[in-house]
């Protein structure tokens, strides 16, 4: 089993905070992304989303009709309840998947908040010094070039303008739930169609001091970086069997047919290795460890 600190390939995407799907490296379909399954079993994604909006809002202000950026939006809700933490302003979010931009846009789409296909490497619909903050909550880790990205939003951002980023990092922390994923993955009759996920699947585990050196060479000046921990409760072994299935990509290699248990099979062994902290009840508990940044453009004139 690989050691918390060698992540192997098989278990890093299964940090499951899954809203972001890199265009560049794989084509975007609805067999890979489903947005109205994802948006019924995506309640964890929106509670580290909004633990961290908390924090943005405490550290961060932003005057009426700012401009804000939310890169990775997926169906939309998440960025949607930015509204809550900062009123009156202007929200375009962005998703290389079409089928969370339509989602987003015939659900949550409204005279302050906008949703838009684009990459977050790129940016192509997005003027040079033209946005006041920047949001991104459970993407970068699907990114493969973070420095491309980092630089695109160091770009678009006006000076003083700000950073705030939520994803999976390597931070040290030993997943139970990366070996359930890893041993699934080994067994019949998933096997067979996880040998070689590097050529289907993109994603980008990297050391919070490289992102920091990253940021720091680009001329953004960082302001926190932390770890978001805690334990979340599904109501039972189905609705975190659900989540699985919802937010795993790699499930999406399998036959629509075998995903279901391929889910329930990692879900039971996640169970059996956390036996001794899970509750009496029919709650099941899942230790959440989300890696934070926030950052400024500083203002160089």
């Amino acid at each position: 089993m690989p050691s918390s600190k060698s992540r192997s390939i098989y278990i890093i995407i299964i940090c499951l905070f899954a809203n972001y799907l890199n265009a560049s490296n794989l084509e975007v379909d609805n067999h890979l992304w489903k947005a109205e399954c994802y948006d019924e079993n995506s309640r964890l994604q929106q509670t580290i989303a909004q633990n961290f909006l908390n924090l943005l809002k405490n550290q961060f202000s932003l005057q009426p009709d700012a401009f804000l950026l939310d890169l990775g939006c997926g169906n939309g809700r998440i960025t949607t309840s930015i509204l809550n933490s900062f009123d009156s302003i202007r929200i375009l979010g962005i998703d290389a998947s079409a089928d969370m931009i339509s989602f987003a846009n015939n659900h949550f789409g409204n005279s302050q908040v906008m949703f838009s296909v684009d990459n977050v490497e790129q940016l192509k619909t997005i003027q040079s010094n033209s946005v006041d903050a920047i949001t991104s909550f459970s993407c970068l880790h699907w990114v493969l070039d973070h420095e491309s990205a980092f630089q695109r939003m160091y770009d678009v951002l006006k000076p003083m303008g700000w950073l705030g980023c939520m994803f999976a990092a390597e931070t040290g922390f030993d997943d139970p739930l990366d070996g359930a994923f890893a041993q699934a993955m080994e067994e019949k009759p998933w096997a067979d169609y996880f040998k070689e996920p590097v050529a289907e699947v993109g994603w980008n585990i990297v050391q919070p001091e490289s992102t920091k050196k990253q940021l720091e060479r680009i001329g953004f000046q960082v302001v926190l970086m932390d770890v978001q921990n805690f334990n979340y409760y599904f109501q039972n072994s189905k609705a975190f069997e659900n989540w699985i299935l919802a937010c795993a990509q790699q499930l999406k290699l399998l036959p629509f047919e075998l995903q279901k248990s391929c889910a329930a099979r990692i879900a039971n062994l996640y169970l059996e290795a956390t036996s001794e902290k899970q509750p009496s009840n029919s709650q099941c508990i899942y230790q959440v460890d989300a890696f934070m940044l926030m950052a400024v453009k500083p203002d160089r004139l």
